[in-house]
């Protein structure tokens, strides 16, 4: 076992490299191509991880060139690679995320958005950026302000839902799942003072599990306020979670 660990953990390594590498030559790439790499480097680290991924009610087709608003729960790093593997898009990420040795900078030249949520001026700016972003890609926001362990959902903070009020644009709710032979595990949660590392371990561990994820229908602004679009997407994404845990 101990083998095997150390084998995954040098393919995940080398696999990180690669797209290192590839990040570099970002700079020279216009977005869809850029996309495309993201999207099949993360389609990879799911087979490295052993992750099978089930997507479900796709009542909407999510189509390469459309422009989306995404709002889903937050549970781990994993969730990241999962959505770029189904959708290329911009996140919207805690700021402590760009200090990651390699990482930090692979997913700052990913189009991601900082933020420090206890910064008002960092908010704004990241509002900002949400917007402007918006009109060239899709943007998933976490809406929790942190990662949970998957079992429930915190309520939603409702600052980002001004922007498809702004834009008249949908919401599209999303449910992220985990589970271990067809049971909820909390092994992937990455929260409080974990440390990378040591979930990455934790994952590894696993040996293989299954990404549960539903695309809801999508949500109109309607004549909704943003307090009241933000609890109407918590609501349909908690209604899902705590059903099925």
């Amino acid at each position: 076992m101990k083998i095997y660990r150390f084998l995954k953990f040098i393919h995940i390594v080398l696999h990180v490299i690669f797209g290192f590498i590839f990040i570099l030559f970002f700079p020279f790439l216009n977005q869809d191509i850029r996309f495309k790499i993201i999207q099949l480097w993360s389609t990879w680290f799911l087979k490295i991880l052993k992750i099978k991924l089930t997507v479900n009610d796709i009542s909407t087709n999510i189509e390469n060139k459309s422009k989306y608003f995404f709002a889903a729960n937050h549970i781990s790093w994993v969730d990241i690679v999962i959505l770029n593997s189904i959708k290329p898009s911009s996140f919207v990420a805690k700021s402590a995320i760009r200090k990651w040795p390699l990482l930090g900078f692979m997913i700052a030249m990913s189009n991601t958005i900082f933020i420090d949520r206890v910064s008002k001026k960092s908010l704004k700016l990241a509002f900002s950026k949400v917007s402007s972003v918006l009109n060239r890609s899709s943007v998933v926001i976490f809406p929790e302000g942190k990662a949970t362990l998957g079992k429930s959902v915190n309520v939603f903070h409702s600052n980002f839902f001004q922007i498809p009020i702004n834009k008249k644009i949908c919401v599209n709710p999303i449910s992220i799942r985990y589970k271990k032979d067809g049971n909820f595990t909390d092994k992937v949660a990455y929260v409080d003072d974990d440390k990378l590392l040591n979930s990455l371990l934790k994952v590894i561990n696993l040996n293989g599990f299954e990404a549960v994820i539903n695309l809801h229908d999508q949500i109109p602004i309607n004549d909704m306020n943003r307090k009241e679009l933000a609890f109407e997407t918590y609501s349909v994404v908690k209604k899902c979670i705590e059903q099925e845990v």
